[in-house]
């Protein structure tokens, strides 16, 4: 499911907002320190985290799933703030 979502979640970003130039999982690219995030500007990073997955019982295979989706989204740095 993961990967499903993801992929949904990609696209319609990318459908809605043709501006973002790099989608992709939040790994933590933009705690570099010194060095330059390995994103391209703009950025929207994604987290996806399931705070209550349960099996349903009519049908095989089949969860009911909550989740939060968090998206980040960078620009280039502007200068010192």
């Amino acid at each position: 499911m993961n990967k499903e979502l993801f992929i949904a979640l990609c696209d319609r970003i990318g459908q809605c907002v043709p501006e973002i130039r790099f989608i992709d999982f939040d790994r933590g690219q933009l705690s570099a320190s010194g060095e330059r995030p390995p994103v391209e500007w703009p950025c929207c990073l994604l987290s996806i985290d399931y705070t209550n997955c349960r099996d349903l019982a009519v049908e095989v295979n089949t969860q009911l799933v909550m989740a939060d989706i968090t998206l980040r989204v960078a620009f280039p740095p502007a200068g010192e703030t």
